[in-house]
Formats: structure tokens, C-alpha cells, sequence
């Protein structure tokens, strides 16, 4: 619980002493937090309270389409090699991809986008750290080498685009640190300063602070915010995106596609069910608007999550003796 006379905006938190090495201000400094030690405990809050500043966490990187005359992949090399989180590894990724290639040859013959993009997906999400930025660009390519059937020289999305919503290591280091305090309150021997089972699990493999990690990887890697950005022009689809560790990757297509088939695709599909009985009508939107809405959106969402996002858990996480 919150000490009474603790300010709303800050944290009393137990950082153990073995906690980032024993270097808590390395931490401090890597998160982005200021902090003053009372009475043996840390007094801990953002710096963008301290100083009254707008948090600068998450920000959009434009690199091609309406907006951009030059493309501006030329800053993915370093943002990437700095990503501390590596694509998870996919021991069938070989069949899987030869198995969305087919699918998306088979389409294009019907003008249907949908494997294709699929496939893209699964090229950027699972390519490593030096290979992303090429394959990031190649997406993009990808998509404006997309003809319309019934006319090959004209381009389907010709004002397609790609942005980074860039997440900061700082926000990502927020995060992890209320299920590092809830460890360290839940298991007596690391509450004791003996960390050799944890180095022990670290050298096997093993996950460790992994508590409610469900419950913000999609805060970490933003899937459960661009999520409901992308949905809100359902059932058309202007944009899909990409996640990875340095953030979100949002191809916008510049204008709305219809998100659903007009027969069966899947075996359920054939199912009666009810429906619509009229079909809707596509928004009708600007080519520009697509990213100036994901420019938005990310600022509102920077505004919102960084401070109180850790503030609020690790207040439900004290660290207690355990026992």
C-alpha cells in the first residue's frame, strides 16, 4: 500500500541489493526514474514528473509513403542493432513461410492481398536484428508492387506507408520492474541475497521475473494499443502492423480494403449464420490520413502510459518479507 504522505505521482518501493548488480542508479538511469532513499526504502518517480516535462517514450519514425519524399529507412540499422529483445526463434519458420508463399501466388491470381501480407508479417516479425531493416523496406516495397487485376498498370495501395512507433528501452524497463519486485517478495532465498538458483535458470534458458508476464507483453510490445487503432475501421482494414522488440511497425495502405470475403474462406464459413443483409459502404479517407491518425494515436498513447503504467503496479506489488 501507499505510504499517506507519499506524493500520487511516486512509488516507495525495496530495491534488494543484488537488484541490476547491485548498481541501482545504473538502473535509474536506463529507466528514466529519479529517486531518493527514505528511511532505507526508494522514493521513486518518473523524470518527466520531476522536471514537469511530456513524457518522450514512445515516438513515430515516418519512413516512406505520402508524406516522405526520401525514404527514411536509413535510421532502422541503428535503432535495431540497439533492440535488446531478438525475434523468438521458430524451429518450423522454413515451411511455414513456403507454405504462406504458395497461398499468396494462388491469391494474387483473384486479387486477393491477404496471404501476401500474412507472409509479409511473418518475414519481418521473425527476421533478426541486422536483417530488419532490409526486410522492414522490402514490406514496404512489397506492397506498392501490388497491381490492380483488372488493370496491371495501375498500383492497389500507391500511397501505402510505413511508420515506427518506436518504444524507448526506458518504458520497457518500467514495465519488467514490478515483477522483479514480486519475486524478490515472494522467494525467501532471493529475499535473502542468494541468487545462485536465479543465475542457475538465466545459464538454462529458463524464464525468471516472468510473473503476470502475459499481462504486459502487450504493453511492451504495444499489440494491445495499436490493436484497437487498426480494428477501428472495421470490417474495412487501412493498415496492419508488425511487432517487435524496438515497437511497432504499421504499414498503412492508404485507403480502406474490405476485411472479410464475400464467400466461404474457412471450413466454418460454410456454417449458416446471420448477417448483414446490405453491404457498407467504404469510408472514404485522404491518402495522408492514415499516418497523420497513427501520429495521433501515439501521442496520445505517450501521453498516457509511460508514468502511470508502473507507478500504479508497482504499488500492487510492495516488497513485503516473504514467508
Amino acid at each position: 500500500m501507499q505510504d499517506e504522505d507519499v506524493p500520487a505521482a511516486t512509488a516507495m518501493i525495496d530495491l534488494p541489493s543484488w537488484f541490476w548488480a547491485g548498481f541501482t542508479h545504473q538502473y535509474l538511469d536506463v529507466a528514466q526514474l529519479t529517486a531518493n532513499q527514505v528511511s532505507g526504502r526508494w522514493q521513486v518517480r518518473t523524470i518527466e514528473d520531476a522536471n514537469r516535462t511530456k513524457p518522450n517514450l514512445m515516438s513515430v519514425l515516418s519512413m516512406a509513403g505520402p508524406a516522405n519524399d526520401v525514404a527514411g529507412f536509413q535510421q532502422l540499422p541503428r535503432i535495431e542493432a540497439a533492440n535488446k529483445v531478438p525475434p523468438i526463434p521458430s524451429p518450423n519458420l522454413a515451411a511455414e513461410l513456403a507454405k504462406l508463399e504458395r497461398r499468396a501466388q494462388n491469391a494474387s491470381q483473384i486479387g486477393d492481398p491477404t496471404p501476401l501480407i500474412g507472409l509479409l508479417q511473418l518475414q519481418l516479425i521473425t527476421a533478426s536484428l541486422v536483417e530488419a531493416p532490409t526486410v522492414a523496406e522490402a514490406v514496404h516495397e512489397a506492397l506498392l508492387a501490388i497491381k490492380v487485376l483488372e488493370d496491371p498498370s495501375r498500383q492497389t495501395f500507391p500511397h501505402a506507408g510505413v511508420q515506427l512507433i518506436h518504444v524507448q528501452p526506458a518504458l520497457r524497463n518500467r514495465i519488467k520492474l514490478p515483477s522483479v519486485l514480486m519475486r524478490d517478495a515472494q522467494d525467501p532465498r532471493l529475499h535473502g541475497n542468494d541468487t545462485t538458483h536465479i543465475q542457475a535458470s538465466n545459464n538454462a534458458g529458463e524464464e525468471v521475473f516472468a510473473s503476470s508476464s502475459h499481462l504486459y507483453s502487450g504493453s511492451a510490445l504495444l499489440d494491445a494499443y495499436v490493436g484497437p487503432l487498426l480494428g477501428a475501421m472495421a470490417p474495412w482494414v487501412w493498415a496492419f502492423s508488425v511487432h517487435r522488440g524496438t515497437g511497432a511497425y504499421v504499414y498503412t495502405l492508404g485507403q480502406p480494403l474490405a476485411g472479410t470475403a464475400g464467400g466461404a474462406a474457412e471450413l466454418l464459413q460454410v456454417l449458416h449464420f446471420g448477417g448483414a443483409t446490405t453491404s457498407i459502404p467504404a469510408p472514404r479517407t485522404a491518402p495522408m490520413a492514415s499516418m497523420q491518425t497513427v501520429n495521433w494515436w501515439t501521442k496520445r498513447l505517450n501521453a498516457a502510459l509511460p508514468a502511470s503504467m508502473w507507478v500504479d503496479s508497482a504499488r500492487e506489488f510492495p516488497n513485503c518479507p516473504a514467508g
